[in-house]
């Protein structure tokens, strides 16, 4: 059968090298540092409450400026912490 609206992502620190005929249909684009906007939304969906998600943000886009793995390495720190917290508090 044929396959219809695929895609693969690969990541690299270097872009691969193909041939003519992967060129035309290979679409590059590079991750760049995300916003607050973009911390705030994924501190969503990490199910960080509302209130401490811009503070939370602010924070990491100072520290990690805006690098996504250093900011899902924090934020999993944060969850960690927490969780140990409540379940000693519990």
């Amino acid at each position: 059968g044929r396959l219809n609206n695929i895609k693969f992502v690969l990541c690299g620190q270097n872009p691969p090298k193909l041939d003519r005929d992967w060129r035309i249909l290979v679409e590059e684009a590079e991750l760049q540092p995300l916003g607050r906007e973009h911390i705030i939304n994924y501190l969503g969906k990490r199910g960080l409450d509302e209130a401490s998600r811009p503070d939370l943000a602010d924070m990491l886009l100072s520290h990690t400026k805006g690098k996504i793995s250093q900011i899902a390495e924090m934020v999993d720190a944060f969850l960690q912490l927490k969780e140990r917290r409540e379940h000693n508090n519990g």
